[in-house]
């Protein structure tokens, strides 16, 4: 999942001072922590996308992916781990 932030470069935050850095890094975890709602929305979005592709990619369902998987007509792939991935982050989005 892509968090986004103001990026962080480690040469910059050593040109900082102690409290500006400590401040950066703070404002960095907040970011990433507490996101907005539209970055949640955005990220949402995004996931679904993703998942999409999957489905159309292997013409099953997300829900009958796990289903093969459980009873073990499907076997588990680089592929099918990341679309597992995306299921996980999409709930894991739905709960914030």
């Amino acid at each position: 999942m892509k968090i986004k932030t103001q990026g962080l470069k480690l040469s910059t935050l050593s040109s900082m001072s102690p409290q500006e850095r400590e401040d950066k890094i703070n404002s960095f975890i907040e970011q990433v922590i507490n996101p907005q709602p539209e970055q949640v929305e955005e990220q949402k979005k995004e996931i679904e996308e993703e998942i999409r592709a999957y489905e159309r990619r292997y013409e099953i369902s997300s829900a009958k992916l796990k289903s093969g998987l459980a009873d073990g007509s499907i076997k588990g792939t680089t592929d099918i781990c990341s679309w597992l991935m995306l299921l996980k982050k999409r709930t894991l989005l739905e709960n914030i």
